[in-house]
């Protein structure tokens, strides 16, 4: 996946898009782009991204609306927004604060000076995410494209959790890539527009996060139909609508324990797998090379406790070849002492 971080500038004059475009581009960065808010809201469900410039004055929706926007889905608490305008009057700038944005440029702009705000302000908030994600409450994905529904979940768990949201499958996706090791659970809705709840569960399962993160339907549609494809594609749990608070913090509660339960299973095998491979590394077979007692090579297929088995039975042989040596002498001799004895009794009876 292209990592490069995915800058989107609003603003209703194309030749402003264009010079945008070209600056940031030349330093590495995907540009999207957007003629006024509306066009920029339809943009954000579509791809994710990491940072917004902005103009203020548009037609149809104007910078000021399109804040107002993103602050009914708390998005402007992780993502930057920059303001560039060429009306930086007093009252633009205090009103534009109000609604947190990161940063505000007057047009016309210096390429560096846009170079190197964007860059800070991905920074800044690079740790921001980081910091927020690292709190001990666990963290809660709601992927769902209706305000009035992500507004109830929010009331609902709030208090318990760190809530994210996404508004389409598309959106979801990339909060998964940026965030899969913070997140805990993911409540995802079936019928939404741009990507639907089953293509984003098929994308999920493909990408292994079914096994890691626990996914919860949350939908009208509780159909058998639904269900079975829902469950073969590995979410744990349905949430119906309209949504019964306790039932909803009982669930996500019970998910939550799952989740920790699968992170310690992964963290387990993970432990076990890196203790088989150092057991290999550092007990691989070995066997000590005829008499030379510093020597040792490969032996394939044997370990070293069936080496240390040879070594013994090859003293053990050693010794019996020994022995045997011993006994062929004393054989030898027997038969020479044999000899003697012959000869002396021949002889004794005056020879031949």
């Amino acid at each position: 996946m292209d990592r490069r971080k995915r800058i989107l500038v609003v603003d209703d004059d194309e030749l402003n898009r264009i010079v945008l475009k070209r600056i940031l581009v030349t330093d590495g960065y995907i540009v999207l782009e957007a003629g006024n808010g509306i066009e920029a809201i339809r943009c954000m469900e579509k791809d994710y991204v990491d940072l917004v410039l902005l103009d203020l004055i548009m037609p149809y929706m104007d910078g000021f609306r399109f804040l107002e926007e993103m602050q009914k889905t708390d998005q402007l608490d992780l993502l930057p927004v920059i303001i560039i305008s060429a009306d930086c009057s007093k009252e633009n700038i205090l009103k534009a604060y109000r609604y947190d944005v990161t940063d505000i440029i007057s047009k016309p702009f210096e390429p560096d000076m846009i170079l190197d705000r964007v860059k800070n302000m991905l920074k800044l908030y690079e740790y921001k995410k980081k910091k927020f994600m690292s709190k001990e409450r666990q963290t809660i994905l709601v992927v769902e494209d209706k305000d009035l529904n992500r507004m109830l979940l929010r009331k609902i768990l709030a208090d318990d959790y760190y809530i994210v949201e996404a508004v389409n499958g598309s959106d979801a996706l990339g909060m998964v890539r940026k965030y899969r090791d913070e997140l805990a659970v993911i409540l995802l809705d079936i019928v939404m527009p741009v990507m639907n709840g089953m293509e984003t569960l098929e994308h999920l399962h493909e990408m292994g996060v079914v096994d890691e993160i626990p996914v919860v339907f949350i939908t009208m549609e509780s159909t058998e139909e639904n269900l079975l494809r829902g469950i073969n594609l590995g979410i744990r749990d349905m949430i119906s609508k309209p949504f019964e608070p306790e039932a909803v913090r009982k669930r996500v509660a019970n998910m939550v324990e799952l989740h920790q339960h699968l992170m310690a299973e992964k963290e387990e095998r993970e432990r076990l797998a890196a203790e088989g491979e150092d057991e290999d590394d550092d007990f691989s077979s070995w066997r000590r090379e005829d008499n030379e007692p510093d020597v040792v090579v490969r032996r394939p297929g044997i370990s070293r406790a069936a080496w240390a088995d040879d070594t013994d039975q090859d003293a053990w042989d050693r010794d019996d070849l020994d022995r045997d040596a011993w006994d062929r002498d004393d054989t030898d001799r027997d038969a020479w002492d044999r000899d003697d004895d012959v000869r002396d009794a021949w002889d004794d009876r005056g020879g031949f």
